[in-house]
């Protein structure tokens, strides 16, 4: 499977494909992740040129599993994995995206963004990005939630498995910088934690809910699909805001000045840990980012061994007592920004180091804020 020979005009190909084609570096990476991917209906190199996040979203899922040594079996045509891990445990994964909205400006022109004031204001603002990340997510969900019930739950070789949907956000600029909020709004309900400060120690209640969000044409749009019990057939909602070219150039062997920008989870203290560091300093892992949210309603559970690796983050909710909680490391990542400075090998000691503090203080310093 060559991903990257194409025959197609170019204004047929997706913006991120022609921003990567020529990409030694994450050409290699994906390369890599897409050994012993199978293309089973023969279109998945032409969606991966035109369409590009939902093929790039699979091809990463498939090597998180290869990275956890779970075995995938293409033999069937769907859904998108069959996967098994020890002792036979076997579970189904189908894989989604959510897009912009038509009339919305696609995650590909955040560099326009970050040069327009009127632009960035808009789509830098944590509440838009929310809101419209809980609609698009809950679209997405919802359409795979409803081929589960009427094409998947009918075939036998999906049968008493869990069943996995895998979503990806794609829908705006800067859309990774939602973190988990917009889907914990889509599956509980759930929105930011009601806490007080006192004395330097923090004191959470619960979490705020959002029980709807109103749509752009008006109508309320009803949220909480994991306390609805007529979803049982679905186990758990996979989700990654990092998933992007982003990890790609992390996990390259690209040696040119790249700053990455992130936010981390804090189990000492109350605010989130935030920096800026160079990328051979850097250090990330391929699963890193991965958030599973458990049904609780789930008549198949996702009990699966591999699935608890450290940097997998788990979600839970206990209706009974009305408690959410969180498996979460120290460090585990939110989010993370990646700009490379395309010629830094052309660059003095002295350059590299002024280019550096000019960055962090013309963009990071605003996307971080």
């Amino acid at each position: 499977m060559n991903l990257f020979y194409s025959e197609l005009d170019k204004e047929k190909l997706n913006k991120n494909f022609l921003a990567i084609r020529e990409d030694s570096y994450i050409k290699k990476v994906l390369n890599d992740w897409a050994q012993g991917f199978v293309d089973r209906d023969n279109k998945f190199v032409t969606e991966f040129q035109t369409t590009f996040n939902s093929s790039f979203w699979e091809l990463y899922l498939f090597a998180c599993f290869k990275e956890l040594k779970l075995d995938v079996d293409f033999s069937n045509q769907s859904p998108d994995f069959f996967v098994e891990g020890e002792n036979n445990k076997e579970f189904l994964v189908e894989a989604v995206i959510a897009s912009n909205p038509k009339d919305g400006l696609p995650e590909w022109e955040r560099e326009n963004v970050l040069h327009d004031i009127e632009l960035f204001d808009k789509y830098t603002e944590y509440s838009n990005i929310v809101e419209l990340a809980t609609i698009r997510l809950m679209q997405a969900l919802t359409f795979k939630f409803n081929k589960f019930i009427d094409d998947y739950s009918q075939k036998d070789y999906c049968k008493n498995k869990p069943f996995v949907v895998a979503v990806a956000p794609f829908e705006q600029p800067f859309f990774f910088t939602q973190n988990t909020n917009a889907i914990r709004r889509a599956l509980y309900t759930f929105d930011i934690p009601d806490y007080e400060d006192i004395d330097g120690e923090r004191f959470v209640y619960g979490n705020k809910k959002v029980k709807a969000v109103i749509k752009p044409n008006g109508t309320k749009l009803p949220l909480g699909l994991f306390l609805d019990p007529k979803y049982e057939g679905i186990s758990a909602v996979m989700f990654s805001n990092t998933a992007t070219s982003g990890k790609a150039r992390v996990l390259s062997e690209d040696d040119r000045l790249i700053l990455i920008a992130f936010e981390k989870y804090n189990d000492y203290g109350l605010d989130k840990i935030k920096g800026v560091e160079e990328k051979n300093i850097y250090r990330e892992s391929l699963i890193e980012g991965i958030n599973i949210f458990h049904n609780p309603y789930a008549k198949h559970p996702l009990e699966i061994e591999e699935l608890k690796h450290p940097d997998i983050v788990h979600h839970y909710y206990d209706p009974e007592e009305e408690e959410f909680y969180t498996k979460i490391k120290h460090e585990a990542l939110f989010h993370r920004l990646v700009y490379t400075v395309r010629n830094s090998h052309l660059l003095t000691k002295r350059d590299r180091e002024k280019y550096k503090k000019d960055i962090i203080n013309k963009i990071f310093k605003n996307t971080s804020e």
